[in-house]
């Protein structure tokens, strides 16, 4: 059993490296990687493109305090309204990207906005453009833990038969992935029971 644990948590541990997520619109996205363990820090990268030549840009990155905390971000910011603000110069460019990085301080399902997107043209005109938001999944490390509380038992077999069924959205995607197959579905259910029987 130990050596089936160690190599079901090698496994998804490379999953979760390999794996990334973006949300992509128009002007704004974001991207990260889907799935983090409490204390470890995670890198999101911000991209902004418009469709003629900036002369400036600017937007916000709202997070849930109480889940991340920000550690560090490439671009020159401050904090305005308890969401972090990013603007500069762009010398014309019709891109621009940066990171952010953030440490996960509590188990769940958090979303990191990109909000208020504007960039300034050549002709000192101010343009909207439009912004996205990404979920994190910071999950406790144990294979099958359905529900956050750093165990597999009982109750994440609940958890995850409520999440097939759709009667809750609330579960540890990372956790609940039994069989790294991407998707969660009864597969995970069957090797769940099977892994708390052993």
């Amino acid at each position: 059993m130990k050596k089936i644990t160690s190599f079901s948590a090698v496994v998804t541990a490379f999953i979760i490296l390999l794996h990334t997520f973006t949300v992509s619109a128009a002007g704004g996205s974001l991207s990260a990687s889907t799935g983090i363990k409490i204390g470890e820090n995670t890198e999101i990268t911000f991209s902004l493109s418009a469709p003629e030549p900036m002369y400036a840009y600017e937007f916000y990155i709202r997070f849930d305090s109480t889940a991340l905390e920000l550690v560090s971000c490439s671009s020159a910011y401050g904090i305005k309204d308890g969401r972090i603000y990013i603007a500069d110069s762009s010398g014309g460019a019709t891109e621009t990207a940066g990171t952010v990085t953030f440490k996960a301080l509590k188990a769940g399902n958090t979303s990191v906005y990109l909000e208020d997107c504007s960039f300034v043209d050549l002709d000192l005109n101010t343009e909207p453009l439009s912004g996205k938001d990404i979920s994190v999944c910071v999950h406790t490390g144990v294979i099958g833990d359905a529900n956050f509380d750093g165990a597999l038992n009982i109750l994440d077999a609940l958890r995850l038969k409520k999440y097939i069924c759709g009667i809750s959205s609330d579960i540890n995607i990372s956790g609940a992935d039994i069989n790294g197959d991407g998707s969660i579905n009864s597969a995970d259910l069957v090797a769940m029971q099977k892994s708390m029987i052993e």
